[in-house]
């Protein structure tokens, strides 16, 4: 078969609200069989993408905190960092102080316990831990008035930071994103068609790297529309489920 590569969001793209992807089944099964790499790109911690790999029986590249590092892992799990474009999470949380301190109002993950942390973001203990374990961004909720919202983005700007909207959070980080972290895995399988797979708007730089892009329907939010010279296929069905049915039907495209 022609040679594809595929780079996929996690949360409500490949697992559904409750973190569930046995309708995706079908379609990894296919990828396992025909050795096609499958590379996690999501806000998720470099901890919890690891998990996933592991849980998904995937190896290979995956990107952590939306492009800020990109990882490889070997068959025995371990973990190795390939390129790294993130500011320090010790660096975030300092300007995240200074600008409540200045009146912003938000609560961060470094605010919560992981008990408190499993219960908003509905993950078992053990997968909230993970979570926790922060290298280059702090996901927030926005707790201020809405007037206020985009006079936090500026301050955040003003100190070499950015917001990031994603499905549930606002995530704060360096001026990284998906996008980058894409195109240079991309570079290292230049013959492979790549597609990519998103459902929200901090998906749409990688989205926008792809040759075909799927945006994965979601029950709670609609993309943004934007410009791109790849393919653009809207799948019929949210989550895992629509992840599936497109991911099989490329897979038969490029067969």
């Amino acid at each position: 078969m022609s040679q594809l590569l595929i780079v996929s969001d996690l949360d409500d793209t490949l697992l559904d609200g409750a973190y569930d992807f046995s309708a995706a089944q079908p379609a990894l099964e296919q990828i396992r069989v025909h050795g096609i790499p499958l590379v996690l790109c999501s806000s998720k911690t470099v901890a919890e993408c690891a998990y996933w790999q592991r849980t998904l029986d995937i190896e290979g590249y995956f990107i952590p905190e939306n492009g800020a590092v990109i990882m490889h892992s070997d068959k025995t799990g371990k973990a190795t960092v390939i390129e790294e474009c993130g500011i320090e999470y010790s660096t975030i949380l300092q300007s995240l102080a200074e600008l409540r301190a200045d009146g912003f109002d938000f609560s961060g993950f470094a605010d919560l316990d992981v008990s408190e942390l499993a219960e908003l973001t509905d993950l078992p203990a053990g997968q909230a831990a993970l979570a926790a374990e922060r290298s280059y961004s702090e996901p927030l909720l926005w707790q201020g008035a809405a007037k206020d919202k985009e006079a936090f983005f500026s301050a955040l700007a003003a100190r070499g930071l950015c917001a990031q909207q994603g499905g549930r959070f606002i995530t704060v980080s360096g001026h990284h994103d998906k996008g980058h972290a894409v195109s240079r895995v991309r570079s290292i399988y230049p013959d492979h068609h790549c597609l990519v797979l998103g459902d929200s708007a901090n998906d749409i730089p990688m989205l926008k790297r792809a040759d075909t892009a799927v945006v994965v329907a979601s029950p709670r939010r609609s993309i943004p529309h934007f410009s791109t010279t790849a393919r653009v296929i809207y799948s019929q069905k949210p989550g895992p489920a629509g992840w599936c049915d497109t991911v099989l039907d490329q897979i038969r495209e490029v067969s």
